[in-house]
């Protein structure tokens, strides 16, 4: 027999593949390669090619709140009731240091305004403009100033009896004019002093009271006193309350009201 062919023998563990974890070692490098190509590029290598960006700048300045502008209130202006156009005499100005009932009839007659004319007079006490609320108050502190408009309009008729004051009072758009026709009448006919708007002694007031009037067609109220020529009349026109201290200044009133 002869010899058989020596054929050597093989390890069976050198056929066996690779272990799968040096392949995955082998992955894991090439991708983190890549990946710092890759960073290094977009980092150092592309800003080479691109365009500078403007640098931002934050304003630190700190913000100022805007004050609102003040609104002052327009001043007071006085404009007279008396719309007559035959009326051109300029109002007297009557600057009172305190306002008191002395003061105001103290400056009502202090005039050389000739027998049968009406002068209008603008108080002003202590640099202010005196209103229809600080009048009213003064002279009727009985009755409600809301009623009326801070406006008024004073005047002096001059006769041969004396100086005869006298006011109108305009009614505010949102007044009841019942509430405040039976309020005026209440204050007037029983509650006030009404020689407090004379400035000398109208003597004594008739014992019957106040009766019932008209002038120029337009329905008063008055009381006679017994001093020649004074007599406390009081009486509506529209909107208008006029008060005077004697009939022929309160006609005088009516008809500069435009009656």
């Amino acid at each position: 027999m002869g010899d058989a062919a020596f054929t050597p023998m093989v390890d069976a563990a050198s056929e066996l593949p690779a272990p799968k974890s040096k392949a995955l070692l082998i992955s894991v490098g090439v991708v983190v390669v890549l990946a710092l190509a890759a960073a290094a590029v977009y980092y150092f290598v592309l800003p080479l090619f691109s365009p500078d960006e403007p640098e931002v700048v934050v304003d630190e300045t700190p913000i100022e709140e805007e004050t609102p502008p003040i609104t002052e209130e327009p001043a007071f202006v006085h404009s007279s009731f008396f719309i007559d156009a035959d009326f051109t005499s300029e109002p007297r100005q009557a600057v009172l240091t305190a306002l008191t009932v002395g003061a105001v009839n103290a400056a009502l007659v202090t005039s050389d305004a000739a027998n049968g004319t009406v002068e209008e007079v603008v108080f002003t006490a202590n640099g202010d403009p005196v209103l229809a609320e600080d009048l009213i108050g003064l002279l009727l502190p009985g009755l409600d100033p809301a009623m009326f408009a801070e406006d008024f309009t004073a005047f002096v008729y001059h006769d041969e009896n004396g100086d005869w004051s006298g006011y109108v009072f305009k009614l505010n758009t949102d007044a009841n004019v019942s509430i405040a026709g039976a309020a005026v009448l209440s204050e007037i006919e029983e509650s006030v002093n009404l020689s407090s708007f004379y400035p000398e002694s109208p003597g004594t007031a008739d014992s019957n009271g106040f009766r019932a009037g008209s002038v120029d067609g337009v329905s008063t109220r008055y009381l006679p006193f017994n001093a020649t020529g004074a007599s406390f009349n009081y009486g509506w026109f529209g909107n208008y309350l006029i008060l005077s201290t004697s009939f022929k200044g309160f006609q005088e009133a009516l008809g500069l009201l435009g009656s």
